[in-house]
């Protein structure tokens, strides 16, 4: 079991448990619904859409808070079960997914001859393909 924790830039409505975790997309003119999304329109998560936490470190929780969310933000706290095939990604201090991630870069940089800009879009390069 590890501790996750997520920070949030907006709180989100008091019935908080309906909304934890928060999903993190790309936020375009056509998706964009509530008054945070359209202030925010053009945002693309780092590695894409998905759900984004620090594991065990709050304090990082909290610096990400105070850099990216202009000090006005929430922290929440999930207790995650690790699987087998869990599905995250751990770019913290886990070498492997770190390793992993470096590789996935160098076949994007070969194939396009350029750098990503973010790592999403080697993400949404490669998910893009057929699993055959």
């Amino acid at each position: 079991m590890a501790l996750l924790y997520q920070t949030v830039s907006e709180p989100p409505p008091q019935n908080v448990t309906s909304c934890v975790p928060i999903f993190s997309k790309q936020i375009t003119q056509a998706n964009a619904i509530t008054d945070y999304e359209k202030r925010h329109i053009g945002y693309r998560p780092w590695l894409g859409d998905g759900y984004y936490f620090w594991e065990g470190f709050k304090s990082h929780a909290h610096h990400w808070g105070k850099t990216h969310c202009g000090g006005a933000y929430a922290i929440y706290t999930l207790e995650y079960i690790y699987g087998d095939n869990a599905g995250c990604l751990n770019l913290v201090d886990n070498p492997d997914h770190i390793e992993l991630i470096e590789r996935i870069i160098g076949v994007f940089v070969k194939s396009k001859s350029r750098k990503p800009e973010l790592l999403s879009e080697v993400i949404y390069f490669f998910s893009s393909f057929d699993e055959k």
